[in-house]
């Protein structure tokens, strides 16, 4: 071999065996198999479990393997549980996972904590025991009325606590909060004035039931000779004996109150009441209106003496 062709030869041989060695030492990062993350072992699941079913799961049986959202609470975000019967992540799948008093029950459907329907939610709450339904969990309901000192005072209706105040003790007519404010024969039902139904307040109505020939239009029940369908704060729905022409408001101002004007008697803004001489001294006191003489308290008169007509002293 001449000398130019062994010189040929090896500088052939030299550039061959840099280049194998620049293919050999590359780094691992580049090119397109250098972007590909190294091989993950799938365990029993395969294709690898990711995206929303990240948790492979195996069955307690041995049988197939499946994807899923969750196995166990440390595999949901926040204050999740994971429910084991779907492997999902959600707010609740018992009671107990629901703590508030305002939101007692899991809503089984939803997978939400709601308010209770049932006093047994709201045996966990010390301070309230009692469940309104739909609304949470309280101090007090008309089925847990004994826990109100013993069941000697009144579960308020409106707010559900106990209120300061001996069952049975309020008269009719009077202000009410509970239908055990009033006496057995009567209920505490919402009132309301005029042609516009006014909100009046709530007050101890007889019950028609109770009432002289179980009839509120006899004589005997002056002046509550008006029959009206209620429903009363504690859930009574029927008849009660209420006021023709005036308000409770105004019935219990009725010769009691001293006044100079109209406006002095009844409900403010309402005239339900009116103010008129009494006795001989020229003092003034409340009245009410009336049309006929059962519209008064048992015994007065309606005289057509004042426009509009009012109950006599």
């Amino acid at each position: 071999m001449s000398t130019s062709l062994r010189i040929a030869f090896a500088l052939i041989t030299l550039l061959t065996a840099s280049a194998c060695r620049e293919i050999i030492d590359a780094p691992t990062d580049m090119g397109v198999a250098g972007d590909m993350p190294p091989p993950v072992d799938a365990g029993p699941c395969s294709p690898v479990c990711g995206g929303e079913t990240p948790v492979c799961l195996v069955a307690e049986d041995g049988g197939v393997a499946s994807c899923e959202e969750c196995a166990i609470d440390d595999d949901c975000d926040g204050n999740d549980h994971c429910d084991p019967a779907s492997h999902e992540c959600v707010q609740c799948f018992d009671n107990s996972q629901c703590g508030t008093p305002e939101l007692a029950r899991c809503d089984l459907t939803r997978h939400t904590c709601a308010a209770c329907d049932d006093n047994s939610q709201c045996a966990g709450f010390a301070t309230t025991p009692a469940c309104v339904v739909g609304e949470g969990c309280f101090e007090c309901n008309r089925e847990t009325r004994g826990l109100c000192n013993g069941g000697l005072d009144v579960c308020d209706a409106t707010t559900h606590h106990c209120a300061d105040r001996r069952v049975h003790s309020v008269e009719r007519c009077g202000e009410c909060v509970s239908d055990d404010d009033c006496a057995e024969d009567s209920v505490c039902a919402p009132m309301t004035f005029g042609s516009s139904s006014t909100p009046v307040g709530n007050f101890c109505l007889l019950r028609q039931s109770e009432a002289a020939g179980a009839d509120c239009t006899t004589s005997a029940n002056a002046p509550y000779t008006h029959p009206d369908t209620v429903l009363s704060l504690d859930g009574f729905a029927g008849s009660v004996c209420t006021l023709t022409l005036a308000t409770c408001v105004a019935q219990n101002d009725y010769r009691v109150t001293t006044c100079t004007e109209d406006t002095d008697c009844g409900v403010e803004g309402l005239d339900d009441g009116y103010c008129n001489a009494f006795g001989t001294e020229g003092a003034m006191r409340c009245t009410t209106r009336c049309s006929v003489a059962d519209d008064c308290s048992s015994g007065l008169a309606c005289p057509d003496t004042h426009s509009p007509r009012i109950c006599s002293f």
